[in-house]
């Protein structure tokens, strides 16, 4: 698996770990200090405090699905810096519907031969 194959599915990984709300799967794709910084500005730092608040945003919260499109990845030997958008899926009455779009602004390393999240950053699409 090449590079951007291998950052792709930290990408894949991650939002269905959020989705399936399977946190604990974070820790395969987040850095033990990432810093994860949510839409609304609340930061987290190290996987443990990012899956603690992530957690407390789900809780109670409608089952939705994300869909990323436009990622856009440049490598620098063992860093990455990505960029995609995000869509957040939600089921309907006539089928599912964006509730929500933003980007994702993220730095990763390399691990082995996977990549890990150091930075992630979520904003919301200006209306």
């Amino acid at each position: 698996m090449d590079a951007r194959q291998a950052i792709e599915e930290a990408h894949a990984l991650y939002v269905r770990a959020v989705d399936d709300r399977t946190l604990e799967g974070l820790r395969s794709v987040f850095d033990t200090s990432t810093v994860f910084t949510m839409n609304d500005g609340e930061r987290a730092v190290g996987v443990d405090d990012a899956i603690a608040r992530l957690g407390r945003r789900l809780v109670g919260a409608p089952r939705h699905r994300h869909l990323t499109t436009n990622l856009s990845i440049t490598v620098t030997e063992d860093r990455a810096v990505a960029h995609s958008d995000w869509y957040l899926m939600f089921p309907g009455v006539e089928g599912w519907y964006a509730q929500s779009a933003g980007t994702y602004d993220d730095e990763l390393r390399r691990v082995g031969d996977s990549w890990i999240f150091t930075r992630r950053r979520i904003s919301l699409a200006p209306r």
